[in-house]
């Protein structure tokens, strides 16, 4: 997810903070920290309070036209493709490069507004939480901390800190045909031992509404709203010697469901001229209360 405009950022995020790990251990005459595989979630869906979990029947058949479903969410929150709700959850297996079990959930929700917080479990190292606040505009979402957080240990830790921020990462009602785009930058500091790093990493995200198809994922099969985005990242890592630039581009498609949020994503990212590292994030299951 390096994506994910529903804490897809957050995975952009993960993998960061691996290179990041990595430049920092090599100055400091360290080692990266080894991970290993974590099998995803295999819990079905499940529903909680006074509502059930509604998918609207198109028959599977993928359409170029059409309306966007019903909002679920209250107020300046109510988007027809992700339920803004109090405690919601959902559970993600990612796979590729970095294989981990991801849980976002929603602990709060305001009038303009909610707070989502993030947890990555990777095998071999302590679960990673990210939690950041939400906006909301006539319910179209903006994630106001993408990258914003502390990562690490008192000895090695890596600090994110969104510095501006463009443009919506979820609309109100995207229907096939839309598009958007969002643009954010972040400062960015490393810390392990007595070698601290400085950086900034710019971020630009263009996406648009493809059409309605079936997805079947270990959740369950969902008629959903596929999207395509394009991401350009662009970092620099600010050395004693001379700044290091990274470039990484990503090409994601993921889908939507109404009522219910992001199900699947596929992504393709590249750093600079080297390898292609592909990632499927699916999820396993989930709670709208």
């Amino acid at each position: 997810m390096n994506n994910q405009r529903f804490f897809p950022a957050s995975i952009a995020l993960v993998s960061f903070l691996t290179i990041m790990a990595f430049t920092l251990s090599s100055c400091a005459g360290g080692s990266t920290p080894s991970s290993g595989p974590t099998p995803a979630a295999s819990a079905k869906p499940s529903t909680s309070g006074s509502g059930s979990v509604s998918i609207p029947d198109t028959s599977g058949s993928t359409t170029k036209s059409g309306s966007a479903p019903a909002t679920a969410g209250i107020g300046a929150c109510s988007n027809a493709w992700l339920p803004v709700v109090t405690g919601a959850s959902w559970t993600y297996g990612l796979t590729g490069p970095a294989n981990m079990t991801i849980t976002v959930s929603m602990p709060a929700v305001r009038n303009a507004g909610f707070t989502e917080q993030t947890v990555f479990q990777i095998t071999g190292i302590p679960d990673i939480t990210h939690s950041g606040d939400w906006k909301c505009h006539q319910g179209a979402l903006t994630n106001l901390d993408p990258l914003s957080s502390t990562f690490g240990n008192p000895t090695a830790k890596t600090t994110y800190q969104t510095t501006s921020m463009i443009g919506p990462s979820l609309p109100a009602h995207a229907k096939a045909g839309d598009s958007w785009k969002q643009t954010y930058t972040v400062g960015i500091t490393s810390v392990a031992g007595t070698v601290t790093v400085q950086g900034s990493e710019s971020v630009s995200e263009s996406c648009t509404a493809i059409g309605m198809e079936s997805v079947t994922v270990a959740a369950g099969t969902f008629n959903a709203m596929h999207v395509n985005c394009t991401t350009s990242t662009s970092t620099i890592i600010n050395t004693k010697n001379q700044p290091i630039p990274i470039v990484t581009a990503s090409q994601a498609d993921k889908w939507y469901a109404a009522n219910v949020g992001l199900v699947k994503s596929d992504d393709q990212g590249s750093v600079g001229q080297g390898k292609t590292n592909s990632s499927v994030l699916a999820l396993t299951a989930y709670t709208i209360p």
